[in-house]
């Protein structure tokens, strides 16, 4: 690693006792985050010939799903041991989508049944390099979109067998 962050806030996103994605945060200079494994988020891409760029922030209702790349977005973190950034205080201004917004980051990561798409729901500030992550969803079926924000409802199955149960 050409930089050691600060100690990273770990999340286990899905409770399976795997650490899926972490975030770090210096108050003085940048916010950030990383996938942990084969895990990916959405970045808007630094123009070639580098790799990586910020983290999208994206509004409510956008569609998460394995396309999300198409256009002016792209996949990105899987096995890199690499920090993207929500926010960087630099000497010539900031840099970064989550300035004074709060949005969502759109995210795919594996379980045991297939790759799952979902969403982190972060505000960042509009004075220094702070954020904060007020929750997360995921679908729970593998393979299927969710919308940013959404929560992923039951299968109508599932909702009958709670209404059998009261």
């Amino acid at each position: 690693e050409w930089w050691n962050p600060p100690t990273p806030h770990s999340l286990d996103i899905d409770g399976n006792g795997t650490i899926d994605f972490s975030f770090f945060g210096d108050s003085v200079s940048c916010v950030g985050m990383r996938s942990e494994g084969i895990n990916r988020y959405l970045i808007t891409p630094s123009p070639p010939p580098n790799t990586g760029g910020p983290i999208a922030a994206l509004e409510a209702g956008f569609l998460i799903e394995a396309q999300s790349d198409d256009g002016n977005l792209d996949w990105f973190g899987d096995n890199y041991d690499y920090w993207s950034g929500l926010m960087q205080e630099l000497s010539t201004g900031t840099a970064g989508e989550f300035w004074g917004t709060r949005a969502y980051i759109g995210i795919e990561f594996q379980m045991d049944d297939g790759m799952h798409y979902g969403w982190f729901d972060v505000e960042g500030s509009s004075s220094s390099p702070y954020a904060e992550v007020y929750g997360w969803g995921y679908e729970t079926d593998p393979g299927v979109s969710i919308f940013a924000g959404a929560v992923a409802i039951p299968e109508p199955s599932t909702i009958t067998l709670l209404a059998g149960g009261l």
